[in-house]
């Protein structure tokens, strides 16, 4: 057998390199022999190594962020099959299912078993013996279990695997769930693509005509670096709609708005604060169709203003100079719009903007920071699965 190494003192590529010892020191007697057919000279590592047999990942992922990533990425790549398990809590602010999706959208491989598992256990590790008994309907056999929690050393030594800690002391991910719920705005580049659009803050600026709106987006967006979703019937206005803007355009109006804020929702990066800025929503979009036209907006409009919540509507008060057309000044009609619109968001979480622009702005700007320190309440207003 090969000399053994017990603390090599650097890699060389995907093996050992002893350099305590120099180059002109040549091989031990035992490394000069012939190697015999089957026997392992060092531990194998790299692209030839033997991949264990069964993987075990198993954790809350709440939520599923880079960290998780790495760990999960490690593992399907040092073993035959994979399996992860998602441990769900009572009271969890994330619907049972979602953290599946996520983890499933990431790895795009069916091979792979992602399980979830119902469990009063706060502490999955302290009772290694029930662990197992919990995890035995859904895997056998595990040969290696990953983790990046020493804690479930005795987890694995129950389920007579080999540990294998992955990033324990976060020096690869410097990042953790707690830290994530604890502060989602400064953390939020530490999300997973799959998981970002769930976590989102999605705001909507919503108001009568010409009460600053786009204005307030655009200062926005600069204070926070977010992405703003345009209003799409100022899009086809001034796209030039043939004979002007049509009953049957609110219909195409309301398909853009959903394809343009879910499109944008999934390319939202830490650079974006987290944030989504929404010049309008599918709300005002069917109130303004009932006003302008004779035949009511399409009933699949209002079915879907529910399922598609906002974590915060800035309502915008009329109490500004009109800009535009004098004809289009009507004083009158914009109170009536702005009362309609704030009657329909009663159970809503509202912040009425008023005064000066930059009143507006700085009140806008601190209720948004605001959605940022209430993680738990906030994540489970988000009922449905998003895939």
């Amino acid at each position: 057998m090969g000399r053994e190494i017990d603390q090599p003192s650097m890699w060389a590529g995907g093996s050992y390199w002893d350099a305590t010892r120099s180059e002109d020191q040549g091989l031990t007697p035992a490394e000069s022999k012939p190697p015999v057919p089957g026997e392992k000279r060092y531990p194998a590592y790299g692209p030839n190594a033997e991949l264990g047999d069964h993987g075990l990942v198993a954790g809350r992922f709440l939520p599923f962020h880079r960290g998780h990533q790495y760990l999960i990425d490690f593992a399907r790549r040092s073993c035959k099959q994979l399996t992860i398990m998602i441990f769900v809590h009572p009271g969890d602010p994330v619907a049972k299912g979602q953290r599946r999706s996520w983890i499933a959208r990431h790895l795009e491989d069916p091979a792979i078993a992602v399980h979830e598992v119902e469990t009063t256990l706060s502490d999955e590790t302290a009772i290694p013996t029930k662990f197992k008994a919990m995890i035995a309907p859904f895997v056998q056999g595990v040969s290696h279990f990953f983790t990046s929690e020493l804690s479930y050393r005795s987890v694995a030594d129950a389920l007579g695997s080999t540990f294998v800690p992955v990033d324990p002391s976060r020096a690869a991910i410097p990042i953790s769930g707690t830290a994530i719920r604890a502060n989602l705005m400064d953390n939020f580049r530490y999300l997973v693509p799959s998981t970002r659009p769930w976590f989102v803050r999605r705001v909507a600026i919503v108001g009568a005509e010409s009460t600053g709106k786009s204005t307030l987006c655009a200062r926005l967006k600069e204070q926070f670096g977010a992405l703003v979703v345009p209003e799409w019937t100022r899009v086809l206005v001034e796209g030039g709609v043939e004979g002007g803007l049509r009953s049957e355009d609110i219909q195409l109006a309301a398909r853009s708005q959903i394809a343009s804020e879910d499109a944008l929702a999934a390319q939202v990066v830490g650079s974006n604060a987290g944030v989504l800025l929404c010049d309008t929503d599918l709300r005002t979009i069917y109130l303004w169709g009932e006003r302008l036209f004779t035949v009511a907006p399409p009933q699949w409009i209002k079915d879907q203003i529910p399922a598609r919540p906002y974590d915060l509507y800035l309502l915008c008060d009329p109490d500004v100079p009109f800009k535009g057309a004098p004809e289009r000044d009507l004083p009158v009609h914009r109170r009536a719009f702005h009362d309609t619109l704030k009657k329909a968001l009663a159970n809503e979480h509202v912040v009425e903007l008023s005064g000066s622009r930059d009143e507006r702005f700085q009140m806008a700007a601190d209720a948004i920071i605001s959605l940022f320190g209430s993680t738990t309440t906030l994540l489970s207003r988000r009922g449905t699965i998003m895939v």
